[in-house]
């Protein structure tokens, strides 16, 4: 038997060990969370983006004392990717941030080793660890010992928002929303897809999971409407006015028929919207909200709810949804034409974007351009000390309206010539929108050898200034073309000029000019006995004969108005060879100081 002072030395110990217990994890001994926080604490998870370098990969890389690190092989550098599966992995959206400047590993599928996705050397979540964040864990949980932490239901037709699907030693996986109907939407950091992400499942694919409560969610019958997300503006929105659309969730315990929505964007007064319906417990809808006029410019959207069923929401703070979005000003009349000749960079109406703040930027040139002293270029690819081979970066046009113009073409000026093909060239691409930036089509791509314009790479020290390629005069440079026909008739048209860096050398771009409407026909200067050309039609292979003719040049177009080839030549004979080309028309054109002559070509 035990004494009255071992019993007080006892209860001590046991207060000790509560005390350290509650300093280690809130939660874990007596913290409550909502199924709305639950929501807040995962959902970022599944919109994280990130672009990852060449030091976030490793190919496995010993990592002691936690073993091998394999990168997903989906990480790509350069390509925007989302928060990726870790094996052990228990990372916050901020300690993954700051460690990819680290260069630590972004994600890790060596499962041999059980905790390698130790911070030490590789980041990311995997199933438990997303689970472990999303309830506000400071300590990580695995599918075992999450059990001890949550309780099972009867029915899986129980669950709600926050509530996880177990199957101990194996996989977790969050719910979102419990259909009724016998499927389910999660959220998990699943090793079949390498990241964290929505999927949805049916009651038979659940057969093997428990489903389970978290001890300390707020279980309660409650009310609690939130703006789960605010689906519209987008990044960017076509003229000043526009009505907000919203995605309103139920993350109480009952259904919810009634709220208040308030919205207002900047510091601008505050609206409210009073919506009516029907949702069940984590069912959503979207809500279109009254129209709203905005200056040109960037703006901050802020929407929250109140009032849910006419009572109080006391999780307001935790409803709150918010999104950056950007006014375009009204769109423009063709022509247009930029040649870079202001001071002033951006030009008036264009706008950089930066898919990596800190990556490197389009410039202007105040040395050379195609027969002036300035234009457009990218210098990173030559001037930056650090290897920034991936890195992508845009400038935007302004919108220009489409709707009367016939036939309308792009024409520009580019001069490039790469350092050493194919390890270090570089692409620029150019795509185009019709809703203000949210989509983008690609319309031309060109690189290394391709994009070339001189005909050589800078290795063969021809047109270097320290190490960099300058265009020495206007034969360095190239005009290119593209058939905008597939535009005409669209209100909002806008373009976007990237370059992809290979840490190459500098791309330099003039004159830019989109044109209402392209010629139908070309001049014939020249008289038919200086040019021939057989056979046509042809299976690809046709001979030109020209006489009489000085520094000529050949371009050859695809039906889309892409050129495709382009090069010097002399009079006399010579073979051109499409056979690696599909079926279709062509046109061949050609410049000379004497004129200049096209031909269509009919490969078959």
């Amino acid at each position: 038997m035990k004494n009255k002072n071992q019993l007080s030395i006892i209860n001590y110990q046991l207060i000790i060990i509560l005390t350290i217990c509650c300093q280690l994890s809130v939660f874990n001994c007596f913290g409550q969370i909502t199924r709305s926080q639950i929501f807040a604490n995962a959902d970022p998870f599944t919109s994280y983006t990130f672009t990852a370098t060449s030091s976030n990969i490793h190919n496995n890389v010993s990592c002691s004392p936690v073993g091998n690190i394999i990168t997903p092989s989906w990480v790509i550098v350069g390509h925007n990717t989302s928060m990726p599966y870790c094996w052990g992995g228990f990372s916050s959206r901020a300690s993954f941030t700051t460690g990819l400047t680290n260069g630590k590993s972004a994600g890790d599928n060596d499962c041999t080793t059980n905790g390698d996705g130790s911070e030490t050397c590789a980041l990311g979540v995997d199933c438990s660890g997303f689970v472990s964040r999303s309830w506000a864990l400071t300590t990580k949980y695995s599918t075992s010992t999450l059990p001890n932490i949550s309780t099972a239901y009867t029915s899986a037709s129980q669950v709600q928002l926050g509530d996880i699907f177990n199957y101990a030693g194996s996989h977790v996986r969050l719910v979102n929303t419990n259909y009724g109907n016998g499927s389910y939407q999660v959220m998990e950091s699943s090793a079949n897809g390498w990241h964290v992400a929505y999927n949805t499942y049916t009651a038979s694919q659940l057969t093997s999971y428990v489903p389970r409560y978290y001890v300390n969610i707020v279980n309660a019958v409650s009310l609690d409407a939130g703006i789960a997300s605010v689906a519209t503006p987008n990044s960017t929105v076509c003229g000043s006015t526009f009505s907000p659309v919203v995605k309103l969730q139920n993350f109480g315990t009952t259904t919810l028929t009634s709220c208040t929505i308030n919205y207002h964007y900047d510091s601008n007064s505050n609206q409210t919207f009073s919506w009516t319906g029907s949702l069940a417990t984590g069912i959503s809808t979207t809500v279109t909200l009254p129209s709203i006029t905005v200056a040109a410019g960037t703006h901050t959207f802020i929407c929250t709810t109140s009032n849910p069923n006419g009572g109080t929401d006391g999780n307001t703070s935790n409803d709150q949804s918010q999104n950056i979005f950007t006014i375009m000003n009204a769109p423009a009349t063709l022509p247009l034409m930029e040649s870079f000749q202001s001071s002033t960079f951006p030009p008036a109406g264009w706008t950089m974007h930066f898919p990596n703040s800190s990556d490197s930027a389009w410039r202007l040139c105040t040395t050379t351009g195609y027969n002036s002293s300035q234009c457009m270029f990218f210098p990173g690819n030559c001037g930056n000390a650090v290897n920034i081979s991936g890195e992508i970066q845009q400038i935007y046009s302004p919108n220009y309206n489409f709707t009367s113009v016939t036939n309308p073409q792009m024409k520009f000026d580019v001069a490039y010539e790469p350092s050493s093909p194919p390890t270090y060239s570089d692409t620029l691409a150019i795509y185009s929108s019709i809703d203000c930036g949210t989509t983008w089509v690609h319309i031309y791509s060109k690189g290394g050898m391709t994009l070339c314009t001189t005909g050589g790479t800078t290795s063969g020290g021809m047109d270097v200034v320290n190490g960099c390629f300058v265009p020495p005069n206007s034969s360095a440079w190239r005009t290119d073309s593209i058939n905008l026909s597939s535009l005409s008739g669209n209100s909002n048209v806008m373009f976007s000029f990237e370059s992809r860096s290979g840490w190459g050398n500098i791309i330099y771009l003039d004159n830019i000019n989109v044109s209402s409407s392209a010629a139908t026909s070309v001049q014939n200067i020249l008289e038919s006995s200086d040019v021939k050309l057989f056979p046509n039609p042809s299976n690809g292979v046709f001979n030109l004969q020209t006489t009489q003719l000085e520094n000529m040049t050949l371009q050859i177009y695809n039906a889309y108005g892409q050129c495709i080839r382009q090069q010097m030549s002399k009079s006399g004979n010579q073979q051109i060879d499409l056979s690696a080309e599909a079926n279709g028309i062509y046109l061949l054109k050609i410049k000379s100081a004497q004129g200049g002559k096209t031909i269509k070509l009919v490969k078959e």
